[in-house]
């Protein structure tokens, strides 16, 4: 044998071998099959319809018995049919090439039959179904395609159905029609054939309904948007945004009937808008459009009657009720003239916000009277704060921007006195805060930033700036202007407050508290703090009644989406009153996840937790992608999420979320670790935690490692790229890329770097505005990145990406940039968000499962 002819040899065998191994094949043993039951043809088939059309048995299979077939049957489950008939679910077992269903002594008879296909990786499958039978085949609730011909026993049946699917657990549903004068067996078999590039595709089948999270679960389902609950405490409104991916999403608000959870008046859309409960009974407040005026109604649901408290009203945007229902106060934005010059000299930083030039005033309306007075007027915006307990004083703020003192705006804030029409200015400061009354009414409940009031509310060990972001709580005395700090030695970040009358020795706050959101109590007498045992990480919202110690709240947890709770303040007791995605999340199977802290180079402790997908095996190597923020706020334990990361587990990664230093809810020197850092200490942390997670966790393959964060963290994202080579893949969303144009371009550039940049600026500190821009060490990267923008982003400009895009292809660096169309700094669009995610998983799967089936469909290489 000479020796070319072995150089053929070899090659023609490794030319086989690697197409044998690219179509990784699965003949399906186990089927889950219902009874057949009897179908007819409608009344005057052969009678041509309006459009000439008779009805065949083709139509029959067509037709649409179930609106939704997107079920998950397992044996033994029933489903409800006509003439007080069930289909049975069955589990059948092929003996020998096919499953065989016994059919009826009827004419025409339809069943349906399923399987559970899982795919590790996104992939093109070909199934191959053969069948006598006209059939419809569907996968996870969508019609792929139809036979709609039937052929005797000893003609060809092959039936080709051919689906990309991404990677998860799938159900095929069959839907069969059997024609006895046809065919004397019912018989169904099916074989699959995976069409990947490289042989890393495991097709397991199943009669298990298990899947794991997919993007279905995460843009659709009944999202809880608000929530709250009666002054009585005996009704409670709940506010859904519905989305099912075939439809806009739809907004519903039911009010329900606390005794027994009973639905008693449902609003649908945008019919109203801005509900709340009126002071006293059970009555609620709304507003409605009539054509371009609003109207301000209020229904009773102790009579079922609703009265028009307002009507005419134009440009409303907010009203409040005076605690003793006596009044309204209302907000009414004013617009300016239009100017059609096509040129706008801008009246000082804040002018190139579309809106900046809006102003807002206060009117009155008493409610006997129905007179509406004006309160406010002239060129500053004025911003209600509270009305006091017996509805004497009114509470109101100017927030003007002052570029002369960082953090550049000053609050003017005001008490106005009806009885005497007296107008008091409480202060004149730089910055702002958030006040309401005490039930009293003697003083006042104050958050704002650390320096807020100078040093009294500042609790740092060293002599650092203040992060404006880590919200304290003060009390301001009325009489005598005395301000007490209260919040000093607490931890969490203060997001919300509720001094409520019914409890005038507590105050309730919500907060962040760590990768938590709690609700805590504080005691006016024992100036203490108690955490609230609410059944949620991360308690999104909470409303208490005035008249009883009831807390409503809803909130979600890292594997369990939102639930609505009443909580029992007495005898701190939680009752579960919704739970709106139960059903739709009751199949899905989610990974563990467990707490996983490190200390950095300062010896400071940096809590982060580990994701791990739903099918994890120890033996098994995975890859790990890093997320983080970086910046002021902590990545919290809620479900869903812009960047989810219970789907990404679900997609075969370990996924490892650090909390940097920095961020609010740890105490004010760790928040305060953010200003005039930039990334440098926050990298670090990522790079070593991230490491020392691989060390620690053997089944993580560290050559495997993406990284990935949006805004600061896509900041964070770049400046990382340029830092170490360890990360194998980066992906930063909306990223910045030199710190001096962020500054200067965004919308909200300049404050936020007063405090992430307090008295620094491109003049005085180069080496921070340079050093810590990725853009100036962008020959420094060395892995592939991919950089998103919305190319409408007002927040972080699209160009803070395209000039990083730049100087890497310049460079020849791996480097792909997708802008989303008509899309802000978050992607809100259903379509786009969707294509979005899909584009996050393809480029990790490319680059770190070296699976490039999916990118390449996504991103098919062109040539321009």
């Amino acid at each position: 044998m000479n020796l070319r002819y072995c150089l053929f040899l070899i090659f023609s065998l490794f030319v086989l071998n690697l197409s044998a191994q690219n179509n990784t094949e699965l003949r399906i043993e186990n089927f889950i099959v219902t009874n057949p039951v009897e179908v007819n043809l409608p009344l005057f088939a052969d009678v041509e319809s309006i459009d000439g059309k008779t009805f065949e048995e083709a139509d029959l299979i067509k037709y649409k018995y179930l609106e939704n077939i997107n079920f998950r049957p397992e044996a033994g489950d029933e489903l409800e049919w006509s003439n007080f008939q069930f289909l049975r679910w069955n589990k059948k077992v092929i003996r020998e090439v096919s499953i065989k269903l016994k059919p009826l002594n009827k004419p025409l008879q339809i069943a349906y039959a399923c399987f559970y296909i899982e795919n590790t990786e996104w992939t093109n499958l070909e199934m191959n179904f053969n069948s006598g039978q006209m059939m419809e085949v569907f996968i996870d609730g969508e019609l792929i395609k139809g036979k709609y011909s039937s052929e005797k026993e000893n003609d060809e049946k092959e039936f080709k159905v051919i689906k990309d699917l991404e990677a998860n657990n799938h159900v095929v549903m069959i839907k069969m029609l059997y024609n006895s004068k046809e065919n004397e067996e019912w018989t169904l078999s099916c074989n699959i054939i995976a069409k990947n590039t490289l042989n890393n595709i495991n097709l397991v089948s199943s009669d298990q309904a298990e899947f794991y999270m997919d993007i279905d679960h995460l843009m659709n389902g009944i999202d809880i948007q608000e929530a709250k609950i009666a002054p009585s405490g005996d009704y409670y409104f709940v506010k859904y945004k519905i989305q099912d991916g075939k439809s806009e999403s739809q907004i519903i608000t039911d009010v329900r009937k606390v005794a027994d959870n009973q639905s008693v008046q449902l609003f649908y859309g945008s019919e109203v808008s801005a509900l709340q409960w009126s002071p006293k009974g059970s009555k609620l407040s709304y507003i409605t459009k009539m054509g371009q005026k609003s109207w301000i109604w209020e229904y009773n649901f102790e009579d079922g009657k609703k009265y028009p408290l307002a009507t005419d009203l134009s440009e409303i945007s907010y009203f409040q009720w005076s605690p003793n229902g006596e009044f309204l106060v209302l907000t009414i934005m004013e617009k300016p003239k239009k100017d059609n010059s096509g040129l706008k000299q801008l009246q000082g930083m804040p002018d190139h916000w579309p809106w900046y030039r809006m102003r807002s005033n206060i009117y009155l309306l008493d409610i006997l009277s129905g007179i509406k007075t004006p309160l406010t007027h002239g060129y500053q915006s004025n911003q209600l704060q509270d009305i006091s307990p017996n509805g004497r004083f009114i509470l109101f703020a100017q927030n003007m921007y002052d570029e002369t003192e960082r953090p550049y705006s000053k609050q003017v804030m005001m008490q106005y006195d009806r009885r005497t029409q007296k107008l008091d200015t409480l202060w004149n400061k730089f910055g702002s805060g958030n006040v309401s009354y005490s039930p009293n009414g003697t003083q006042l409940l104050i958050t704002a930033g650390p320096a807020f009031f100078g040093d009294l509310g500042v609790n740092l060990s060293e002599s650092n700036i203040p992060n404006d972001y880590d919200n304290q709580a003060y009390i301001y005395t009325l009489k005598d202007k005395s301000v007490e700090a209260i919040s000093r030695g607490f931890n969490p970040n203060i997001l919300g407050s509720n001094w409520n009358a019914s409890d005038p020795d507590h105050i309730y706050f919500n907060v962040s508290d760590r990768t938590y959101m709690n609700m805590y109590r504080y005691s006016i007498l024992d100036k203490s703090y108690d955490l609230l045992t609410l059944n949620c990480d991360v308690v999104n919202s909470t409303s208490l009644a005035k008249d009883k110690p009831s807390l409503l709240y809803y909130g979600s947890s890292i594997s369990t989406p939102k639930q609505l709770f009443l909580y029992d303040i007495v005898l701190a007791k939680n009752t579960l009153l919704e739970y709106p995605e139960q059903h739709f999340f009751e199949d899905i199977v989610f990974g563990e996840n467990e707490d996983w802290n490190f200390t950095n180079a300062e010896g400071v402790e940096i809590e982060g937790r580990i994701y791990y997908p739903p099918n994890f095996d120890k033996d098994d190597k995975y890859p790990l992608i890093v997320y983080y923020y970086g910046g002021t706020s902590p990545v919290e334990r809620n479900f869903r999420g812009r960047y989810p990361k219970n789907l990404f587990a679900a997609n075969g990664y370990i996924v490892y979320v650090l909390q940097p230093s920095g961020a609010t809810g740890y105490g004010q020197d760790f928040s305060a670790m953010h200003v005039n850092n930039w990334g440098q200490t926050v990298a670090a942390e990522i790079i070593k935690g991230s490491k020392e997670v691989c060390r620690s966790h053997t089944f993580i393959d560290s050559t495997k490692v993406g990284c990935m964060g949006a805004s600061y963290g896509g900041f964070m994202t770049m400046y990382l790229s340029t830092q170490t080579d360890f990360f194998a893949a980066h992906i930063s969303h909306a990223g910045i890329s030199s710190i001096s144009s962020y500054w200067g371009e965004g919308y909200w550039g300049y404050l936020y770097s007063q405090v992430a940049s307090a008295n620094n600026f491109p003049w005085n500190n180069k080496e921070l505005y340079v050093e810590q821009s990725p853009l100036f060490h962008a020959d420094k990267v060395s892995s592939p990145i991919l950089l998103l923008h919305g190319n409408n982003d007002t927040n972080v400009p699209p160009g803070e990406s395209r000039q990083f895009y730049t100087a890497l292809k310049l460079l020849k660096k791996d480097v792909e940039l997708i802008e989303i169309d008509k899309q802000d700094h978050h992607i809100k669009d259903y379509q786009k968000r969707i294509l979005w995610q899909k584009t996050i998983l393809a480029y990790f799967d490319k680059n770190l499962k070296k699976q490039s089936d999916w990118w390449y469909h996504l991103y098919p290489k062109k040539k321009y």
